[in-house]
């Protein structure tokens, strides 16, 4: 042990500047390699989720979004829009694009907050981009939400929106799936199969 002491301190008083940088820039690539690691997939692991407890809410959502009576136009009778989303998550990041039948919305800016220990809820700001058969009455326009997320036997994502168009409702979705289903119609289908009652909500 003193022979190998003597070797690693005789090494270090001989290395050169080069020696240096090599060895530096060694371990910061080393470091990139596993912090992109655990970023994108580590944090997910079992073992590793124990020491990180936010939730990991990436994948497919179904449910509905129900605007308020006051913002529904003269002789509408939508009282439930049924509504997906997708989740991309990382450790350090989070985006969600929520699709229907009319429209499509995607965050500009999102984040997850700890409300207390072990309460979480997304707080996001989205551009709504509808179809352009119904511009017309339903521009494109800008909006916030805040949906806390409910661990239950079936994972759940519940609050409120409101848009710059002075509207505002409640969103209400449950995990369909760990995978993305970008398809709006093909993810309801999935949903339907797996819970009949969902094709008969009022849409």
């Amino acid at each position: 042990m003193p022979g190998t002491a003597a070797k690693i301190l005789n090494a270090l008083a001989n290395a050169t500047f080069t020696d240096w940088v090599t060895v530096v820039s060694g371990a910061v690539t080393i470091f990139v390699f596993l912090r992109a690691g655990f970023e994108r997939f580590a944090w997910r692991w079992p073992g590793v989720r124990r020491l990180v407890s936010q939730p990991d809410l990436g994948g497919t959502w179904h449910g509905h979004l129900r605007p308020r009576a006051r913002n529904l136009h003269a002789g509408s009778a939508l009282s439930s829009i049924e509504v997906t989303f997708i989740v991309h998550q990382t450790h350090g990041q989070i985006s969600l694009t929520m699709t229907s039948a009319e429209s499509r919305s995607v965050t500009v800016v999102a984040s997850l907050a700890q409300d207390a220990p072990g309460e979480w809820a997304v707080i996001a700001a989205y551009r709504s981009e509808p179809n352009l058969e119904v511009r017309e009455n339903s521009p494109i326009h800008f909006g916030c939400f805040r949906l806390r997320v409910i661990n239950a036997s079936t994972p759940r994502l519940a609050g409120h929106y409101w848009t710059d168009r002075a509207t505002s409702g409640e969103i209400d979705v449950a995990l369909l799936t760990r995978q993305p289903v970008n398809d709006f119609s093909s993810a309801c289908q999935l949903a339907h199969a797996r819970d009949p009652r969902g094709a008969n909500v009022e849409t």
